[in-house]
């Protein structure tokens, strides 16, 4: 067949416009115009003047930095020096940018500077899906997702080998420190960078030392970022964060299958789940308006304060149920039955256990001891079934969120309660795949607590904006072809 001329070198009679090569429904011009309907009040609350200063050297305009860091997120490109290549050979960064190359280091400054107001942000979008009736409050889904830190596993330390490490960085402070004033008596103006390098060093092994230290901390801290935590991820323990999210639908039509949208966004240093779920719909209601219908979470977030605590404020959770070591035994805890008069257990032989007191379970949470009488228990003739041990009475342990647990677990036999269980899955796990995957989202960048929700928090609103931009592009009209 013929060949169609090819030309690298083409000449243009007329110059072309970066806005003739940028299709009208490319998601950076929906980027762009979230950016320009931002008032000077929201620019202020990210801690930018919209006013420029009338002296000094010229600075880069903030919608166009801002908009370089949202659309690289929405495209998977988180790196300073990406964005900057990015700006120089990707059209929609050139069009963003208004065809400017800020270098890494300007995009860099501008993302420390500003990164700790991004829940703004986050929140605007949140709100302009309510605002347009793109929430379905029928159900909302939690769940979180392990993300490797950025730092080395064998940089996990215990505290013996911090205190190590902590004498040979005092010892390499010290001879650097004689070298440099070897060279100039008088001290040079700046630490020079080896010397700055161990004092950072130092810092981060103090850290480190001290979270190995406090009570109810790990056994090992990571010298390299001391906030990440040792979590086991495919089968591998890595240093790492544990990043959680409150996801709703956005329904779809005939043509087009439903949206999910990210209500509330938050990052644990700790690898469990337990004491969150409250506080994640908490968030969530605050930045909607309003709280959905029905939570649902998986067993992992499953606590019995947090269930209390969700039954008087009247929130609706369906929450699997851990599995309870001998429940299908007719002697389990659950079947003794409590006398709020006499504050006592009856158990299935129809004996009497008395309130033996209280005490405090791992998780912090009080609980009531329950004990019966030797001259009861050891004549019993089930007493092997009921009783732990040969010597010793039953006794009952019996924390007082008790009465939450078991309206819980039977609202969780209902047919409603499975029905929402079922669609848990569906609603916020593919949310973390498509993260990892489009977004790139499989490690963080950053290093320390408050970077990396940062990080987060930009990866939830890049993926709330490729929603709403494909709810934008849902509503458009169809573009009758020219033939």
């Amino acid at each position: 067949m013929p060949q169609r001329p090819f030309f690298r070198d083409q000449v243009f009679l007329i110059p072309p416009s970066l806005d003739d090569w940028l299709p009208t429904d490319h998601p950076a011009r929906f980027v762009a115009v979230w950016l320009d309907e931002l008032t000077a009040a929201e620019w202020v609350d990210l801690g930018i003047n919209p006013q420029p200063a009338r002296t000094g050297e010229k600075r880069y305009a903030p919608a166009a930095l801002l908009a370089i860091w949202v659309y690289g997120f929405m495209t998977g490109i988180r790196s300073t020096r990406g964005l900057e290549a990015a700006c120089r050979d990707q059209v929609p960064f050139r069009w963003l940018s208004g065809n400017q190359q800020p270098d890494h280091n300007t995009l860099a400054r501008f993302y420390r500077r500003h990164r700790g107001q991004l829940p703004h942000l986050f929140q605007r979008r949140v709100q302009t899906a309510v605002h347009a009736g793109l929430v379905d409050w029928a159900l909302q889904a939690v769940d979180g997702t392990k993300i490797a830190a950025n730092a080395a596993g064998d940089r996990m330390l215990t505290a013996e080998q911090l205190d190590a490490l902590a004498m040979q960085v005092e010892t390499a402070i010290a001879d650097l420190d004689a070298q440099a004033t070897a060279t100039d008596p008088s001290g040079p103006p700046a630490l020079p960078p080896a010397l700055r390098e161990a004092h950072a060093l130092r810092e981060r092994v103090r850290q480190a030392s001290a979270l190995v230290a406090a009570k109810d901390g790990p056994t090992k801290a990571n010298v390299t970022d001391p906030d990440a935590y040792q979590m086991k991820s495919k089968g591998t323990i890595v240093p790492a964060y544990n990043a959680q999210a409150v996801v709703a639908r956005v329904p779809g039509d005939a043509d087009h299958p439903d949206g999910r949208l990210i209500v509330a966004a938050e990052v644990r240093t700790r690898a469990d789940d337990h004491g969150l779920l409250d506080t994640l719909i908490a968030q969530a209601t605050a930045r909607t308006g309003r709280p959905a219908a029905v939570t649902v979470a998986d067993a992992g977030y499953h606590d019995g304060p947090m269930l209390q605590t969700c039954a008087d404020q009247g929130l609706v959770v369906v929450i699997p149920e851990p599995r309870r070591p001998g429940a299908e035994s007719p002697y389990h805890g659950d079947h003794f039955i409590h006398d709020p008069d006499t504050d006592t257990l009856t158990c299935p032989e129809g004996k009497t256990l008395a309130h033996w007191g209280q005490t405090t379970s791992r998780a912090g949470e009080v609980v009531d001891r329950y004990g019966a009488r030797k001259a009861d228990c050891q004549p019993c003739p089930v007493k092997a079934l009921c009783a732990k041990q040969a010597k010793r009475s039953r006794v009952v342990l019996r924390p007082q969120s008790h009465a939450a647990r078991r309206a819980h677990r039977e609202w969780l036999a209902t047919d409603d309660a499975q029905r929402h269980r079922k669609q848990r899955g569906g609603v916020v796990e593919n949310v973390f795949g498509t993260l990892k995957t489009r977004h790139h989202a499989r490690h963080w960048l950053l290093r320390g607590h408050a970077a990396v929700r940062a990080e987060w928090t930009l990866l939830a609103l890049a993926f709330n904006l490729r929603t709403l931009w494909a709810c934008a592009q849902r509503d458009r009209p169809r573009a009758v072809p020219r033939w």
